[in-house]
């Protein structure tokens, strides 16, 4: 079976490859595995690499590197902390755009077809299969990463402070933000 992934130039992808590469980074990344700081720190929006397989996803170059597709400064913010204090941190190694790992796959926000004004055109129409492609060799992946590391902080009987790290822009679909930083 053939399906058409919309982009700047039509891209023909078998329904049977998977999204990833066996050359292409994994899902995720694990800083300081073997930490035994009470602190883990997440980051969702790390990056801003698509897969191949998604080509462009129908982006520009400057939407492709800006906050549309991650959080910028929030991956090397995570790296830094975790190597300065030696905790243990998760990182995804891929868009926000393929699967949003801060949201439960239900949301609908979980593929987003807009964001901040910007088209993302291979993201309308997705099929359920391409969903759930996305979602078991990304998002499944990663947030079981997180679970592992809580786990094995359990087992050494740390009860880790959970932090989980963002950026946001100042202006987000035309409207200022009040706030220069939050906490939840």
């Amino acid at each position: 079976m053939i399906s058409v992934v919309p982009s700047k130039g039509l891209k023909i992808k078998k329904l049977d490859e998977t999204l990833l590469a066996p050359d292409e980074p994994a899902p995720f990344i694990i800083l300081n595995p073997d930490a035994v700081v009470p602190v883990l720190l997440v980051c969702d929006h790390a990056s801003h690499r698509f897969p191949r397989s998604l080509g462009t996803m129908g982006l520009d170059y400057l939407n492709r590197h800006s906050h549309v597709v991650h959080d910028i400064g929030a991956g090397a913010l995570v790296e830094m902390l975790a190597n300065t204090l030696g905790v243990t941190a998760v990182l995804c190694q891929y868009s926000r755009l393929i699967v949003d790992c801060n949201r439960e796959l239900v949301d609908h926000n979980a593929f987003l077809k807009f964001n901040d004004g910007v088209d993302i055109p291979a993201n309308h129409n997705l099929r359920s299969d391409e969903k759930e492609k996305r979602a078991s060799e990304i998002y499944w992946p990663y947030h079981n990463a997180i679970e592992g590391q809580i786990g094995r902080l359990k087992d050494q009987g740390i009860n880790p402070v959970f932090i989980s790290v963002h950026s946001f822009s100042p202006v987000i679909n035309g409207e200022a933000r009040k706030w220069e930083i939050g906490v939840l």
